[in-house]
């Protein structure tokens, strides 16, 4: 794991040149790339700062950068082995330029690159964003098709939202340097075939080999949470919508009890989180368990009261007297 939170108070006594040269530095060497940075009117702007973590695990690397605006270039990388990476953008505005292709990206969306081959960037305002990198040869042996789709922007959604979403988590993870080897391959095996699942929605492409378990689960849970509101949703109707056959959906779910026991518990836990947003004040909790796809009024509390003890009306009422006593 590398970690390390950079700031003004160290540098009080720096120029702004120097400061600038110092964060700078610790970016390039975090993110391993042969970048040249500069940054217009230096002198007329307050002093450069940045924050920035990552961890490094078994040839991936999770990493979150904000930082004042700044250019850098990149000529070709002469590591040994090449990585893609994915860069989400959460606040800012930005732009990749690689081969041949210039991309300007806004919040909420992402592009990615190949490391390994000449790049321009530009952050033209403060920013913020998350980074991953995989090995180019991972990802490449699920999605072949990856040298035409470099510096492309392209929307955080499906499975590149589930991957956004596991990228943020892991960058804010500091306790990722215990975890086992074994732990990290299959982590590092899931942040690959995500990438491959949102580039094979984006491009139309089929993959050419099957995604890691974990992968698959988690999409599968997203169309199950997309569509729990349908009370006729069936495992095939999940499977269809995956990608994969029934069999290997039931064997995703085998230690939940089963493709269905998980749809339920995910019925039960969106039904739990709206019965206390203020959102759905005005829904009583028949129609909070008709949106979750509850059949019935008896078979949404049954199944309430037997996960969490407790009608859902006497919870909703439970938890704000709690609140507000």
């Amino acid at each position: 794991m590398y970690f390390e939170k950079l700031s003004d108070e160290a540098l009080d006594g720096m120029s702004h040149e120097d400061a600038f040269d110092y964060h700078t530095a610790a970016i390039k060497e975090a993110f391993g790339l042969p970048l040249a940075c500069q940054r217009e009117r230096l002198k007329e702007k307050r002093k450069f700062s940045a924050e920035l973590r990552i961890h490094r695990f078994e040839g991936a690397s999770v990493g979150f950068l904000a930082s004042e605006d700044y250019s850098a270039k990149m000529d070709v990388n002469a590591r040994p082995s090449e990585t893609m990476s994915f860069v989400f953008l959460e606040a800012g505005a930005t732009a990749i330029g690689q081969d041949g292709r210039f991309t300007v990206l806004k919040p909420g969306r992402l592009f990615f690159f190949n490391t390994a081959r000449a790049a321009d960037f530009h952050f033209f305002t403060p920013f913020r964003q998350h980074v991953l990198h995989v090995p180019k040869s991972a990802l490449e042996a699920l999605f072949p098709s990856l040298e035409r789709t470099t510096a492309t922007a392209m929307t955080c959604a499906g499975n590149f939202l589930l991957l956004r979403n596991l990228v943020r988590a892991t960058a804010a993870d500091n306790a990722l340097e215990a975890a086992s080897i074994p732990a990290l391959e299959s982590l590092r095996d899931t942040f690959v075939s995500l990438a491959a699942m949102g580039l094979s929605e984006i491009f139309r492409t089929r993959l050419s080999d099957s995604p890691s378990q974990a992968a698959l689960k988690l999409a599968a849970e997203r169309v199950m949470t997309k569509s729990m509101g349908d009370a006729s949703l069936t495992a095939q109707a999940v499977a269809a919508q995956c990608g994969i056959s029934v069999r290997k959906l039931y064997q995703l779910f085998e230690s939940e009890g089963g493709v269905m026991e998980a749809l339920w518990r995910i019925r039960l836990e969106s039904a739990r989180a709206m019965l206390l947003s203020p959102w759905c004040k005005a829904m009583s909790a028949a129609e909070i368990g008709f949106a979750c796809g509850f059949k019935t009024q008896a078979h949404f509390g049954s199944r309430f009261r037997r996960a969490y003890g407790i009608s859902p009306a006497a919870y909703r009422s439970q938890r704000v007297r709690e609140a507000t006593a």
